[in-house]
Formats: C-alpha cells, structure tokens, sequence
C-alpha cells in the first residue's frame, strides 16, 4: 500500500469545508471555509421557549474564506 506524506502544512483562519481544484491548472486549488456562530445569548430552556413563536429567526452569523493555493515545482 502507498502512504502520503506531507510536504507542507499550514493553519486555517476557521474550519474547512472544501477544496476545488482549477480544472485548467490542476495546480491551482481552493479552500473553502465557514464556521456558523449562534448566538450565546438565545434562549435555551424549553419552558422560554414555548412561549417564542416557531417562526421567529434565531440569531446567528456565518463566518468563511476562499483561500486560493498553488502546488509549485516538485510539490505536486
């Protein structure tokens, strides 16, 4: 069985959800990432929450990036 190595790593701002490759230059490739935040102060406990109408929104934010990387030389 072949084993993968890593050659280079780096820390994403958030967690990842996706990568694309360019399909011109399979070189070029995409990170996708999104972190949804709820709101710490929604109220939590089902006696509260009852009397909240079913279709109010609960609040939230989303957060994400693209970073865009490229493999060079013999990293590919």
């Amino acid at each position: 069985m072949t084993s993968i190595s890593s050659t280079h790593k780096s820390e994403l701002p958030l967690p990842p959800s996706c990568v694309a490759f360019y399909p011109i230059n399979p070189a070029i490739f995409v990170v996708g990432t999104y972190y949804l935040k709820r709101n710490e102060d929604q109220v939590s406990d089902n006696a509260s929450a009852e009397n909240q109408s079913q279709y109010e929104p609960k609040l939230q934010s989303r957060h994400g990036t693209l970073i865009v990387n490229e493999i060079e030389g013999d990293d590919m």
